[in-house]
């Protein structure tokens, strides 16, 4: 489903199920500070509240190997050579999610207590500050 006419983000990643785990590899979060891997026991932990990835490095692994064999299975079948989903990510990600000023949204999550959090906003906005 399509976001577009709302205020709601979106966060863009892929996500493959094995048995009862889902791994979810996240390509751009929406400022919602989503770490890069997720793997969740779904018998376990239905709503996702409990992140695996780095005590199960083996079910990280096995998610990440099943998502790009799809990913490249995908890609040899398709009539456009590249994914949209890095066009979106080369453009710096989805429109409705692009923060006009990462510095002020930074000043802000400083401001109200989130310093660790800024500081990771502010390595990720890194490359795409203006010189």
């Amino acid at each position: 489903p399509s976001n577009q006419n709302t205020n709601t983000p979106v966060v863009q990643f892929y996500g493959a199920r094995s048995d009862n785990y889902i791994c979810i590899e996240t390509y751009h979060d929406s400022w919602h500070d989503h770490p890069r891997h997720m793997v969740f026991d779904l018998e376990a932990d239905p709503h996702g509240q409990f992140n695996l990835a780095e005590e199960r490095p083996d079910l990280l692994a096995k998610g990440i190997s099943i998502l790009h064999d799809w990913h490249h299975e995908m890609m040899e079948s398709a009539t456009h050579r590249i994914d949209p989903l890095n066009t979106v990510m080369s453009e710096g990600g989805p429109l409705y999610s692009r923060c006009d000023d990462p510095q002020k949204y930074i000043e802000r999550l400083r401001n109200t207590g989130r310093e660790e959090i800024a500081e990771r906003f502010a390595m990720r906005t890194k490359p795409y500050r203006s010189v």
